[in-house]
């Protein structure tokens, strides 16, 4: 059964990892393989932020994912970023971490308006935030479309 977690320092490893490969760098908005040192850095910083939320996904205690949540006070929405690990996508899990994820996130904020970046090429994505209930609110710029579930 999949469950979410908030992130714990442990968790730095396999984020890192997961961020590393190579799908997922193809689908990211930035496409750069990050340094160990930077990631540390970025998540040490994000784990101690309260504009941000991570969510480690786990199927039967074994971590599948991580669910992103970042506030955006000028806006007042919260942008949302999954990955899965490498070992688990095309499982068919993709949508239950997102759902657990959300569930996590809006038991605390049920009003939140949600919102995704997601590259124009990046179909699988697209797919999942559209059954999740996210629809196209801007057009693309520079090739990734803005999603929004309201």
């Amino acid at each position: 059964m999949i469950s979410v977690r908030p992130a714990v320092p442990a968790d730095a490893r396999d984020l890192f990892e997961w961020r590393n490969d190579s799908a997922t760098r193809s689908a990211s908005l930035d496409r750069e393989a990050v340094r160990w040192e930077d990631h540390l850095s970025w998540f040490e910083r994000s784990l101690a932020s309260a504009s941000r939320r991570i969510f480690l996904a786990e199927d039967d205690g074994v971590a599948i994912g991580m669910v992103r949540f970042d506030n955006d006070d000028a806006t007042g929405t919260i942008e949302v970023s999954i990955n899965l690990a490498p070992a688990v996508r095309g499982t068919g899990r993709s949508g239950a971490v997102l759902a657990a994820g959300i569930a996590a996130l809006t038991a605390t904020r049920p009003q939140a308006v949600l919102t995704a970046r997601i590259r124009d090429d990046n179909l699988p994505s697209i797919r999942l935030f559209a059954a999740a209930g996210f629809h196209l609110r801007e057009a693309s710029v520079d090739g990734v479309g803005s999603y929004v579930r309201d």
